[in-house]
């Protein structure tokens, strides 16, 4: 028997979660505003005035009907009814497409608006709350990659919702869609009103209405309530039991203790000293259970000392929610530190208050998902009290948001996490990236066997052995460990030498580690190309006080002109003391969140930093490297960091590739969500470089399963031409638990993996004879081989380089 329909009173908010084209406002702290121009007379509409007519349904029609409705009483007359009586797998596998019928050029300003009211299908008597729909802007082609995407609430009045974008790439006519993704869950939802008007780039958008909603009937949305801490609210449950206490989870070299507190709420806080970054995670079960779409709150103080960070004393926080689900394990839900994103305006005793809302992701059973605080991400001494973790209800959404500071809450890229279906043999991505990988990364070889005479010679015995890798599988190495003589790093080194074709340092190159001992890294990157191969060079600038000599950075914080010339003064040595044996140098480490010498400074010293690097090194090539742009959730970081890129080549640095950390301390979005992150960098038109990737989940058969996947979808990429590991043994990792090998040596299913991949799928040998006219043809993966050829009593050993350009090889038998 199915379900009546019910609509639910409304209970409305607009979450907002902009993965754009191109957000309107994105946090890059040293990069200014362009000025703002008049606007045109009037915007041009994308969508075609009868749209009602235009929707295609997505998905399985039999079971979503939808029909066109007459409304009295709103500035529309018809508008369009999707009836969800099922629950689909995925909420968009049941979505109403249009195409948009203008073309759009790259920094045009859009306004998506449209009104939608909906409900629940449900059992009386049990309500389910309003009905949810994700609205969506996508390139209408096979994948729809996202090119914005905004979630959407809706109950039984009709609401406004009207989302401000700006385009970040040119789009021809029709090659963008609209998408309202309204598989949830059960439920009827109706649309009407629906217009996407581009207004062009000479215009200010404050001009246009405010992103979010709107109430029925046009009206503005009255101000939003007064923030207040979220203990000044009323109606949440408490999920952390009172006497918890945070336990340090992760093997580090990280000490925690409890210390007295005296004029505060609590009376202990938990003292963390992080001697190094690393693998510093506080844990603390969540007594409580929580439901999918819940509104939940952390909260708690925080403070440094400047005992190990001299300079700044700023700690450093990240905050996630962790389940005991495969399909959402983790959700990375903000940052904090002392002097950013927190609710009291400024630190009192030391302390300072951080508040942060976001949604939970998952059913979890009490005690059966944890609040995490990694506290590993810097070296620093934190002191954290007050912690809590508040749950007003799937009903409070609006509430929390609009109470509480929107800033806090950290933009996610979005998508469904990697699962088990993506681990599948058979999975559709995975033929796709090897169909890519044979396309890209092979050649055919023809072998011509000649007698001393210059006649084809049949019959020829031919053995093909790869020796070497063309691509870079590279891997971070402890210049300290690779020059210690002592036989105990004798595998250390032989495993180096085995296992990849390509190295940085980890530490060694870096400002402070070339200063207090240069000889180490000059002899490790002989070392290293002598036996591995090219090397990276990691890094001129890390743009932070605490990442060059402590001496130097007390000596030129107030002195900009100073610093300036020091800066090029350490490139000019560093990278002349290398020059000719750094294959790709790291000119700037992580703009994003180490900026502080261009607060200093202005965005143009990034420039000089560059042309110096290129006058003192002008065979290496020239990177950018960052973090948290395909690996992680945080939008705002990825987008910050393509325009650092941008505006690098608009001033004209001498930028020739971008670098992508990849370090996946959470899981993945599907390999397709991946592929569309590279994608986004690729279109820059340079090189892109997997340079510090590492999985440290804690499941063996997942880490390893995802590590193998994540290689291939990097290896299949058309604009990656390196993928460097940051690290492969417990005994040398800044995260042992990522490592490829134990302690002891024995290499972990992940390693294992690795091995497989790159030395047996990866790997061409191939042996057989030649035909009548003297010919043996294979294909092969582009590197170095060894081809042995035999005939008549003579054997010829000959090394070739399969590459793009080169196809054939005549091997004479004198």
């Amino acid at each position: 028997m199915p379900s009546p329909m019910r609509f639910q009173p409304a209970r409305t908010a607009c979450l907002l979660t902009l993965a754009l084209l191109a957000p309107v406002a994105l946090r890059a702290p040293f990069l200014g505003a362009h000025a703002q121009q008049a606007a045109p007379a009037a915007p041009l509409s994308l969508l075609p005035a009868d749209v009602v007519e235009k929707w295609k349904l997505f998905g399985p029609r039999a079971d979503n009907p939808t029909q066109i409705i007459e409304v009295t009483g709103q500035p529309f007359a018809r508008a369009i009814r999707v009836s969800v009586a099922k629950k689909p797998k995925n909420f968009w596998n049941v979505q109403l497409g249009a195409t948009a019928s203008g073309a759009i050029a790259k920094g045009d300003k859009l306004l998506l608006s449209l009104w939608v009211r909906g409900g629940e299908i449900v059992t009386p008597p049990a309500p389910q709350g309003p009905a949810r729909v994700t609205v969506v802007l996508e390139e209408n082609r096979d994948q729809f990659s996202k090119l914005s995407s905004s979630e959407v609430e809706a109950g039984d009045d009709w609401k406004r919702v009207q989302i401000r974008l700006v385009a970040g790439a040119a789009f021809e006519a029709g090659a963008v869609q609209l998408g309202l993704q309204v598989g949830h869950r059960p439920q009827i939802v109706e649309f009407g009103g629906v217009t996407l008007e581009n207004y062009g780039q000479n215009f200010d958008f404050n001009t246009l209405p405010s992103s979010g909603t709107m109430r029925p009937g046009g009206s503005a949305k009255p101000a939003a309530p007064a923030r207040r801490p979220v203990e000044e609210l009323k109606g949440g449950v408490e999920l952390l039991a009172p006497d918890a206490a945070l336990q340090l989870e992760t093997r580090s070299a990280a000490k925690i203790e409890a210390a007295p507190v005296t004029g505060r709420k609590f009376t202990t806080a938990t003292r963390v000293v992080v001697a190094q970054p690393g693998a510093a995670r506080l844990a603390l079960p969540i007594a409580q259970g929580v439901k999918a779409g819940d509104a939940l709150v952390a909260a708690l103080y925080l403070k440094g000392t400047p005992k190990i960070n001299p300079i700044t004393g700023r700690p450093r926080l990240k905050i996630a929610f962790e389940a005991q689900n495969a399909a959402f394990p983790s959700l990375n839900v903000g940052e904090a530190s002392q002097d950013r994103r927190a609710v009291s305006p400024a630190p009192v005793d030391g302390w300072r208050r951080i508040q942060i809302p976001f949604t939970a992701p998952t059913d979890a059973a009490p005690g059966a998902a944890k609040l995490i605080l990694d506290v590993g991400s810097v070296a620093q001494e934190v002191w954290i009290g007050g912690v809590t973790l508040t749950n007003f209800g799937a009903g409070a959404t609006a509430q929390t948001i609009e109470i509480l500071p929107k800033r806090l809450s950290k933009p996610q890229f979005g998508g469904p996490a990697y699962g088990e279906a993506d681990r599948k043999p058979d999975a559709p991505w995975r033929l796709k990236a090897n169909a890519r990988i044979e396309k890209l990364r092979k050649g055919d070889l023809l072998i011509q066997v000649r007698d001393a005479a210059g006649k084809a010679v049949p019959g020829a015995k031919i053995e093909v052995r790869m020796k070497k890798h063309g691509f870079v599988f590279g891997t971070a190495i402890s210049g300290r460990r690779l020059m210690n003589p002592s036989p105990d790093f004798d595998t250390y080194r032989e495993t180096a030498k085995t296992l990849f074709n390509g190295a940085v340092l980890d530490n060694d190159m870096k400002w402070y580690a070339w200063e207090a001992n240069r000889q180490t890294p000059l002899a490790a990157v002989k070392w290293l190309r002598d036996h591995v191969g090219p090397v990276r060079g990691h890094t001129l600038v890390w743009p932070n006080w605490q990442y060059m000599p402590k001496a130097d950075a007390e000596k030129f914080q107030k002195d900009p002109t100073g610093l300036q010339e020091h800066i090029l003064k350490h490139i000019r040595d560093e990278a002349g003391a290398l020059r000719g044996q750094i294959r790709d140098w790291d000119v700037i480490n992580e703009p994003y969140t180490n900026y502080r010498f261009m607060e200093v400074l202005g965005d143009a010293a990034m420039i000089e930093w560059f042309k110096t690097a290129r006058q003192a090194d002008p065979q290496a090539r020239l990177f950018v490297n960052d973090y948290d742009n395909i690996e992680d959730s945080d939008a705002e970081h990825a987008a910050a960091y393509e325009k650092v890129i941008r505006y690098l080549l608009d001033n004209g640095a001498p930028l020739d590739g971008i670098g992508l950390q990849s370090h996946f301390f959470h899981r993945s979005r599907q390999p397709a969500r991946t592929m569309e992150l590279l994608d986004r960098y690729a279109k820059f038109g340079l090189p892109l470089q997997i340079t510090e990737l590492d999985v440290p989940e804690r499941d063996d058969k997942i880490r390893a399963d995802q590590q193998r996947d994540l290689i291939t979808l990097f290896f299949s990429h058309p604009a990656v031409d390196s993928i460097t590991h940051w690290g492969f043994w417990e005994g040398s990792h800044w995260y042992p638990a990522a490592a490829m090998f134990d302690i002891d040596w024995t290499i972990r299913p992940n390693g294992q993996a690795y091995r497989d991949l790159v030395f047996k799928t990866w790997w061409s040998d191939a042996e057989g004879q030649s035909d009548a006219r003297g010919q043996f043809s294979t294909r092969g993966f582009y590197g170095d081989y060894e081809i042995t050829v035999s005939a008549g009593g003579k054997t010829k050993v000959v090394p070739f380089a399969l590459q793009k350009n080169g196809k054939s090889l005549i091997v004479a038998l004198n």
